[in-house]
């Protein structure tokens, strides 16, 4: 998922750093140097970002599942044989 996210940010940050490039009238080496490298840095912030969220959201879904489980194990009267 992580790998994802870098992914795709960084080929968002390619194209806007190619149209900043184009509408500022750059040659097109300087344009794609500058993009390949704004692209590198955000594939490596979406990396580090894309993993804090996957654990945000996996410790939140324990959290919520250990209160569920103590509430149910709490309401849950046993079975008794007759």
């Amino acid at each position: 998922m992580a790998v994802q996210f870098a992914a795709r940010l960084a080929l968002i940050a390619f194209a806007a750093a190619n149209l900043q490039g184009s509408l500022t009238g750059s040659d097109l080496s300087g344009t794609l140097q500058t993009a390949l490298i704004v692209a590198a840095l955000f594939f490596l912030a979406g990396l580090v970002i894309g993993d804090l969220s996957r654990r945000v959201v996996e410790e939140n879904v324990e959290k919520e599942l250990r209160e569920l489980i103590t509430q149910l194990e709490s309401t849950n009267t046993p079975l008794t044989s007759n």
